[in-house]
């Protein structure tokens, strides 16, 4: 909401209601409120998602000082 404005992220979220309600009523698969994500969501937006994931996780190891740079180099 904060990047796109209220009225889009509300049709973004219907608009995946309605992905997840329809997929059910066509398969028959009974609700599980991770599989919208599967359904909605393409493969590079997924990778992004996942490097961005990593990449967070990095710096908080090292900020913390978990592991040093150098040991994240190797």
């Amino acid at each position: 909401m904060k990047r796109r404005g209220k009225k889009r992220s509300i049709i973004a979220i219907a608009r995946m209601i309605l992905t997840a309600i329809y997929q059910m009523l066509s398969t028959g698969e009974v609700w599980n409120p991770t599989d919208l994500y599967k359904i909605d969501m393409p493969e590079p937006l997924k990778e992004k998602q996942k490097e961005k994931a990593i990449k967070q996780a990095k710096k908080l190891l090292i900020t913390e000082g978990i592991i040093s740079e150098s040991q994240l180099a190797s």
